[in-house]
């Protein structure tokens, strides 16, 4: 646990990543140390200090993240990346090979309904399942080349991977509900 703390703190954004994957990949990050006690301005600005200056310029365009009031700011960093994800998506700008991964899309208020997320998301696993098994079909179980390996390989992790956000997402969900319902 000590270790995520460390890298939660320690964030940073990388590479040409895009400000989407960075405030996912923060996300996920929190998501795996859910005892993190961070607050959310300690959230924001965590996340504000760990960004490259273009991005921050990116999400001080409407106002200065600083100057807002944390819930503010959450919700500015979520619009504004979700923005820039349907935009490099539609445009096919910038790396697109670092869209080719499922990332959990994390929502900052409550009147999202979270059952038809996880109804859609289950309907997209199923149709994924149904792709798999026709590249298995083609691919047979004995050819045993090299290729087929690395297509299973990616196939377990696929599967692994959505796992594991499902069960985040239920986590968080659990944890809003419990945390609404002591607010009363």
């Amino acid at each position: 646990m000590a270790k995520l703390l460390g890298k939660i703190y320690q964030f940073v954004q990388v590479g040409e990543e895009t400000l989407y994957q960075a405030w996912e990949r923060f996300n996920g990050l929190l998501y795996r140390c859910p005892t993190h006690d961070l607050n959310k301005h300690q959230i924001v600005y965590v996340f504000y200090r760990g960004i490259n200056a273009q991005t921050r310029e990116l999400l001080d365009s409407p106002r200065p993240i600083p100057s807002m009031t944390p819930d503010q700011a959450l919700e500015c960093i979520q619009r504004i990346s979700e923005h820039c994800y349907k935009w490099h998506m539609d445009t096919g700008y910038g790396p697109r090979h670092n869209f080719d991964h499922k990332v959990m899309k994390t929502k900052t208020k409550q009147e999202y309904n979270y059952g038809e997320i996880f109804a859609k998301r289950r309907i997209e696993r199923e149709v994924e399942a149904c792709k798999i098994e026709r590249v298995k079909s083609v691919f047979g179980t004995k050819t045993g080349s090299n290729l087929e390996k690395k297509i299973l390989d990616h196939i377990n992790e696929s599967r692994e991977r959505d796992n594991r956000i499902e069960k985040m997402m239920k986590k968080f969900v659990d944890n809003t509900v419990s945390y609404s319902q002591n607010l009363r």
